[in-house]
């Protein structure tokens, strides 16, 4: 009862204030837009208040999103993590809980035109999003390429909200989209500084800084697998791979024409493998979440062994083997009506290394791989890292357990957590609890030895955690996680304990017990 006050409380502030806007100042109760000023609060609590039983709130709420115009914001950019956790996730969350009955489609037809917007953020060489797109068509219209510098959560963290807009539209681009994403970071993930764990921030641009062309051992990736995918033309017929714009390769017809008989069987090759497009369960969300089958179209089911090879695509569900031509034509079709004026197409990957805006040659292909040779990385599972972990094996609940990529990925950090990471901070009645800190590592000029620094340090960003060992540990039959999860929820209620307010801070360092936090 008490939770339920405090939140019709909170949302009353909101809606006495600032209705419509992305937040209410709590103190002067004024107004404030961070994120592009479509209605973040509004949106990011629909689920809240049906789960809460406000059902004459929700309906409000559901109303005021039929007005929202995605296609216009006084930010120059969008955000794409904020942007796709707090609207997309939002709207879609709120159209499962709500039963996905037919009054409330406009949540769903709303995500549909949000997901189109940020699909377009896809559209680099490499197929890496801009974590901070600036979508206006001045810009959109150029080439551009993801970041030499981009927050790890930030492209981590948009699995499972595309993933389930792919199950709803039937549209399987969006999940192709964040399982590339994915194949990237797994080939990242045991290349790092510390094998198992990604640093905060990472090279998204697809293009390898000089010492890492010349063969550094420090994080260079290994780039995408083949890239061609099933796309629909203006006609709606499969095609291998998105249209070319004109020149953007830095290369005329005559010489694309001219590449080489061993380039075209090798890419012939990748089509072979990687082109056999598979789309998620356009089922309710029920069997998903509760590790059913994802159907596919005629009614069959994903095969059971998917993901056993390591190195398959994720991107492959379910298979077009088997479907009519119609049924193929009406899976690879343009997208659904809702599709906005910002929609695009991706382009194909560049064919040469000269960089599209000034045509030199001056881009190494490249997978995901550090911002630094030397310079310090931080490993954690605060700020900047956290959700990129959790939605590992929440993924693997999404789709049914049928990827098994997302449990090797998640066992594969944990482990690394659990090395270097977690320890006991000093308390006066010697509780057993445990807090997750952080790990700084350079590379020592002269030898190339990897230099370590810990830091006792706690962040209320961290207080997840608990609850992903616990998760991990049940559905991955890992018993001794649960208690680690126990332990470090424990962590969280002694640091909010543990001060004058009773509110546990953003961020602290603890003294720290001695020796390893899992020794007697």
């Amino acid at each position: 009862a008490a939770v339920k006050a405090a939140a019709q409380h909170a949302w009353q502030g909101y809606r006495e204030v600032a209705f419509g806007a992305d937040e209410v100042k709590p103190i002067s109760g004024g107004i404030n837009n961070p994120f592009n000023g479509w209605g973040a609060t509004l949106v990011d609590s629909l689920d809240t208040l049906w789960i809460m039983g406000l059902t004459s709130a929700f309906d409000e709420a559901v109303e005021a999103v039929a007005d929202i115009d995605f296609t216009t914001s006084p930010r120059a950019d969008i955000p794409l993590f904020e942007v796709t956790i707090r609207y997309l996730g939002g709207l879609i969350a709120a159209y499962d809980l709500s039963g996905q009955q037919s009054k409330y489609r406009v949540l769903l037809d709303k995500a549909v035109e949000l997901g189109e917007i940020l699909y377009a953020a896809f559209d680099t060489p490499n197929r890496m999003p801009m974590t901070y797109y600036r979508w206006k068509p001045a810009f959109a219209s150029q080439p551009h390429r993801a970041g030499s510098r981009v927050v790890m959560a930030e492209l981590g963290s948009l699995s499972m909200e595309f993933t389930r807009l792919a199950m709803l539209t039937g549209e399987p681009k969006y999940y192709d989209a964040i399982a590339r994403i994915t194949d990237e970071m797994e080939q990242f993930q045991n290349n790092t500084r510390l094998p198992g764990m990604w640093p905060t921030s990472l090279d998204a641009s697809g293009c390898a800084k000089p010492a890492q062309m010349a063969g550094s051992p420090v994080g260079s990736g290994a780039g995408l697998r083949g890239a061609q995918q099933y796309f629909s033309n203006s006609n709606g017929d499969a095609q291998v791979g998105p249209p070319v714009r004109q020149g953007e390769d830095g290369l005329n017809s005559a010489e694309r024409a001219s590449k080489s008989r061993q380039e075209q069987k090798a890419a012939q090759a990748d089509l072979s493998l990687e082109s056999k497009l598979r789309q998620p369960d356009t089922r309710g969300a029920g069997s998903e979440l509760e590790g059913g089958n994802l159907g596919q179209k005629g009614g069959s089911h994903l095969r059971t062994d998917f993901g056993s090879t390591k190195r398959k695509r994720q991107s492959e569900i379910p298979s077009l083997h088997g479907l009519s031509q119609a049924e193929k034509d009406e899976l690879v079709s343009a997208s659904s009506s809702n599709a906005t004026a910002h929609k695009q197409e991706l382009r194909a990957p560049p064919e040469s290394n000269r960089d599209p805006l000034t045509g030199a040659e001056i881009c190494e292909p490249s997978g995901l791989h550090s911002v630094t040779r030397l310079s310090a990385e931080t490993f954690t599972l605060g700020g900047q890292s956290d959700s990129t972990y959790e939605y590992l094996p929440k993924e693997y609940l999404l789709l049914g357990g049928l990827v098994d990529q997302y449990r090797t990925m998640y066992e594969d950090s944990i482990e690394a957590v659990k090395d270097e990471l977690l320890f006991k901070p000093m308390t006066i009645d010697e509780r057993d609890v445990l807090i997750s800190g952080e790990l700084k590592i350079s590379i020592n000029y002269t030898d190339g030895e990897l230099i370590k620094m810990f830091q006792s340090n706690g962040e209320h960003l961290t207080c997840f955690a608990g609850g992903m060992f616990a998760l991990g540990g049940v559905i991955f039959d890992r018993p001794e996680d649960v208690e680690i999860g126990r332990k470090l929820t424990d962590g969280c209620i002694w640091a909010y304990n543990s001060t004058t307010t009773g509110i546990m801070p953003e961020g602290f360092t603890a003294a720290m017990c001695p020796g390893r936090w899992d020794e007697p």
